[in-house]
């Protein structure tokens, strides 16, 4: 069946779709810019990670840092920071 051309003044049924498609579009918007937001934080949070990694990997390298670690009971580091420290040295 074809639907008959809608036109804002004489459809009263008009305005209720109006305002269905209006706050689902807001809620569209407001998820897409939490996603947007979400993706800048993850970002920012990754950089300041491998500043870090790099940071840790440098002082790794140098022999009185880990003199030091060793003389404050430190002789072991986790298995997975000890991996991101020598792939860093690799890569």
């Amino acid at each position: 069946p074809v639907l008959p051309p809608m036109t804002r003044g004489t459809d009263p049924g008009f305005w209720p779709i109006c305002s269905v498609v209006r706050d689902r579009l807001a809620m569209l918007l407001h998820r897409h810019q939490r996603r947007r937001m979400f993706l800048r934080k993850a970002e920012f949070t990754q950089s300041r990670l491998m500043f870090v990694r790099e940071a840790f990997r440098k002082l790794c390298a140098e022999a009185h840092f880990m003199t030091l670690l060793r003389a404050e009971g430190l002789k072991t580091m986790p298995a997975d920071l000890a991996r991101s420290v020598t792939e860093g040295a690799s890569a």
